[in-house]
């Protein structure tokens, strides 16, 4: 009776080293793409661009104030991705309204497009109107292309955020009038 129980405890053990083993699981993400933008604020706020998509791929664009200036690309890992998608799960992203007024009167101002599944969710939002959890994973993610592998591209690239950022360098005032 004992050598029974001992070879089916021998069988188990062997059946669970074989299933923990085999091929990782691939993580279902819902989300296909994540685009944010830090616009400026009174001071030296930097304005930037990030996108990353399903495929990996990254897009970056600084501007004035970035410690990067210009168009770059580069890739992420799969587990980058994957935890990307496990931070935005954790704080509801489908659930978060659209737009977070903010609580003061200088500081950056966030614009970001989250599209999953067949939807796209729109945030408009200043860090300081956000919970910590919130603000943790867009700064987390805005961040990300100091932490990430960039090449220069002399093109522009094209990012959904771009529609309706208005260039201060390309507004010319009148003069006044003299009356």
């Amino acid at each position: 009776m004992h050598r029974y129980f001992s070879h089916q405890f021998l069988f188990l053990f062997v059946m669970i080293i074989g299933v923990s083993c085999g091929e990782p699981k691939v993580r279902l993400n819902s989300i296909r793409e994540v685009q944010l933008r830090s616009g400026m604020c009174m001071g030296e706020c930097p304005e930037i661009i990030v996108s990353i998509d399903s495929l990996l791929n990254y897009k970056f664009h600084g501007g004035r104030y970035a410690l990067k200036q210009g168009y770059f690309t580069g890739k992420v890992s799969q587990g980058f991705w994957d935890t990307l998608n496990m931070r935005f799960e954790q704080i509801h992203y489908q659930q978060l309204r659209n737009f977070y007024q903010e609580r003061s009167t200088d500081g950056p101002h966030w614009d970001v497009i989250i599209k999953y599944s067949n939807n796209t969710k729109y945030i408009s939002a200043s860090p300081s109107g956000l919970t910590d959890s919130v603000e943790s994973v867009f700064n987390t993610y805005l961040r990300s292309y100091t932490l990430t592998k960039l090449a220069r591209t002399n093109h522009s690239l094209n990012f959904d955020l771009f529609k309706g950022w208005v260039k201060t360098n390309d507004i010319k005032f009148p003069p006044p009038d003299n009356q």
